[in-house]
């Protein structure tokens, strides 16, 4: 199957700058690297409140993936969140409520067109799926779901020394092999 990762959906799609701005601080030593690889692809000065088209970022991420490898951007992606959430609103909700709002906050980073959506289901008191249907990469989404996991530490583990567990679905296509979704089920 041919891997869909960083396919673009609708071409008239954009991205807030404040999300590409979050990426580049996100990449830590390699901000100058990040940066580069944005203006080959004619994304100059991402800043709150512009928009770029999707095509480029994806573009830009393709060429992070290339270069620097899928470690890169999952290290990129456990870095996003906390670097995209106010840190005066990261005790504000649990985790099992931020999973529910991944969408809501997704779709205000994207516009004029379909750029993906992230659905979750809740399975019992403890675990859950969540499907990034036709958004970026597999270890992106997966380093986000690992940084929501830490900055919204589920209750339960406030007095044990336990883990989120996170695994992708491999028994469903994923973006990697050739489907649209990446479904994740989430155990905490």
């Amino acid at each position: 199957m041919q891997n869909t990762e960083f396919q673009i959906f609708d071409p008239k799609a954009e991205t807030t700058g404040t999300t590409i701005a979050a990426l580049i601080d996100a990449m830590g030593e390699f901000r100058s690297i990040g940066l580069a690889y944005l203006q080959k692809h004619e994304i100059d000065s991402p800043a709150p409140g512009k928009w770029h088209p999707l095509t480029n970022y994806m573009a830009a991420l393709r060429l992070i993936h290339e270069k620097l490898g899928e470690n890169t951007l999952f290290l990129v992606g456990t870095r996003l969140f906390k670097n995209a959430w106010p840190e005066e609103m990261q005790g504000e909700f649990s985790f099992e409520q931020v999973l529910g709002m991944l969408n809501q906050a997704y779709q205000q980073n994207h516009r004029n067109g379909y750029a993906g959506e992230i659905i979750y289901n809740q399975k019992d008191d403890y675990s859950g799926e969540v499907i990034f249907d036709r958004t970026y990469c597999t270890a992106f989404d997966r380093g986000l779901l690992v940084s929501l996991s830490r900055v919204f530490e589920p209750e339960r583990y406030s007095s044990i020394d336990a883990e989120v567990e996170i695994t992708l679905d491999e028994t469903k296509p994923s973006r990697k092999t050739g489907g649209y979704k990446n479904h994740f089920h989430v155990t905490w």
